[in-house]
């Protein structure tokens, strides 16, 4: 996988799903501290990782 396609990936996906992920993966927060950085539950936070997760799988093997 190439980091153009992962960025390209991203630009399509939902912002709060992707500020998720950039939080989580690139600045290493938890889900506890990212839900607390957005005023929202722990519980929302995981499953929008988790879709977005999902969401950028299915993008990435789209490119394939």
């Amino acid at each position: 996988v190439h980091e153009p396609d992962i960025a390209n990936a991203l630009s399509f996906m939902v912002r709060k799903k992707r500020d998720v992920l950039l939080l989580y993966y690139f600045m290493d927060m938890t889900d506890k501290e990212i839900g607390e950085h957005f005023e929202t539950s722990m519980n929302t936070i995981r499953g929008r990782r988790f879709t977005a997760l999902r969401d950028l799988k299915l993008w990435m093997d789209k490119l394939k």
